[in-house]
């Protein structure tokens, strides 16, 4: 692992821990075990490097995008919800602090950031919902179901009721393979298809 690579980790861990108000230069020099100059070299301030770290989140709904795209058995909505889940679960720190953000923002660009990918994502979901219904869906329709099935696992991170690692003990804590079962169930098919009234076949 190069330092760039090596200063990103360690950021992230600490933003993780810490947030971004309390976490400094040096605390991610102490966990990175390297000087504070190696890190203004590269980044400059602990915003650029901030928003360096939640561009990945950016990153990966993108990539969510370009999967969805492709057709699996027109099943464009469904694929999209799964692989923004999963890389949600994979980008887990990231999330938690893009949570964060959207509970109160840390700087106008990391506001500027998120809102920017969300809106993104929001308007991809929705053109997936048109195209799989051909068009027959109300625009508020599908924004109050996008915000119901994300709201539920912005929820399940914010109450720590996801369980991330095997190694975790909290029995009441959901494995991923369930979460994502949950939302099959009750949002992807039968629910999912009754709330917007689309012909499952």
């Amino acid at each position: 692992m190069n330092s760039k690579d090596r200063i990103l980790q360690a950021a992230e861990d600490m933003f993780y821990q810490k947030g971004y108000p309390l976490t400094t230069i040096r605390d991610i020099a102490a966990k990175a075990k390297m000087n504070s100059a190696v890190i203004n070299y590269h980044f400059g301030s602990k915003e650029n490097l901030y928003l360096t770290i939640l561009k990945k989140m950016e990153k990966a709904l993108n990539s969510v995008c370009i999967k969805s795209d492709i057709p699996e058995n027109d099943l464009f909505v469904k694929n999209f919800i799964k692989n923004s889940f999963t890389e949600v679960c994979l980008q887990h720190k990231v999330f938690h602090l893009y949570l964060k953000e959207q509970s109160q923002f840390s700087t106008e660009a990391s506001e500027k950031l998120v809102r920017k990918f969300q809106d993104k994502h929001l308007k991809h979901f929705s053109s997936l919902v048109r195209l799989q219904s051909h068009n027959e869906i109300p625009n508020k329709k599908i924004e109050l179901q996008y915000h119901s099935i994300f709201g539920m696992v912005k929820e399940l991170f914010r109450s720590h009721k996801i369980k991330l690692h095997k190694e975790r003990e909290d029995k009441n804590a959901q494995d991923i393979e369930e979460v994502i079962s949950y939302i099959d169930q009750n949002y992807l098919t039968k629910g999912f298809l009754l709330f917007f009234q689309l012909n499952p076949n």
